[in-house]
């Protein structure tokens, strides 16, 4: 992970900000999964 801050990611993580506010990535895996 880079130092640069991107900012379409959760801070801290490789996670993008979603609308369902999930910040897990594994947890929005699943959640893009069942929709």
């Amino acid at each position: 992970m880079s130092d640069k801050k991107d900012p379409y990611l959760y801070p801290g993580t490789d996670t993008l900000i979603n609308n369902a506010g999930i910040r897990d990535k594994k947890q929005l895996e699943e959640f893009e999964r069942s929709r």
